[in-house]
């Protein structure tokens, strides 16, 4: 499916305009009508423990490479001028 020439703009003048009265008025409209819902994550002890021996490896594994000089080579900060570069171009 090909779609051209959609002029999201075009109808922007006639759009309603929406106050904080309103906004306020529809917040208790549906408070009163239904319970407010939530959602919830709740992690397992095993899935914890699972976290913090990853976070362990990485810290670990990340203290060698700098105990190694392994962020100072002209490899990696080339690679992290360029990032920061397109990054502030904006690419």
């Amino acid at each position: 499916m090909k779609i051209d020439n959609i002029n999201i703009y075009k109808n922007i003048g006639s759009t309603p305009r929406v106050t904080n009265a309103d906004i306020k008025t529809n917040q208790q409209d549906t408070s009163a009508s239904s319970p407010a819902k939530t959602d919830r994550l709740e992690l397992s002890s095993v899935a914890k423990n699972k976290i913090q021996e990853s976070t362990s490896k990485n810290l670990a594994e990340i203290k060698k490479r700098v105990d190694s000089g392994f962020y100072n080579s002209d490899e990696v900060l080339k690679k992290v001028a360029g990032l920061l570069l397109k990054e502030i171009q904006g690419e």
